[in-house]
């Protein structure tokens, strides 16, 4: 990927895009990347890479890897989720008991 101003500074951008990723993979997982690596400011799940694939590669090398903030804010915000989850499932269950002593009366 060139990183000088006549040529590409994403991998939106390059014309070789395929060779990275098929058009299957990236129906799939094109936007969740693009989201991570805007809100983490991050690169790299699978493997380290020393180049961002959709902000600016000019702004140097990703300082974080997406695999850790993945990681990391899966497990600061699970317990929450988890709780709400919890709840409706029990609110769900509550409904279908009373749905069928509604349909026995």
């Amino acid at each position: 990927m060139t990183t000088d101003t006549l040529g590409q500074v994403n991998l939106l951008e390059c014309p070789f895009k395929e060779s990275v990723m098929n058009s299957v993979q990236q129906d799939r997982y094109l936007s969740v990347l693009k989201i991570m690596e805007a809100e983490f400011e991050c690169a790299g799940i699978c493997s380290d890479t020393n180049f961002f694939l959709f902000s600016d590669v000019r702004n140097g090398p990703p300082k974080k890897k997406c695999r850790t903030q993945l990681i990391e804010s899966v497990n600061k915000n699970a317990t929450f989720f988890a709780s709400w989850l919890m709840v409706i499932g029990i609110i769900g269950l509550a409904g279908f008991v009373l749905s069928f002593t509604i349909c026995l009366m």
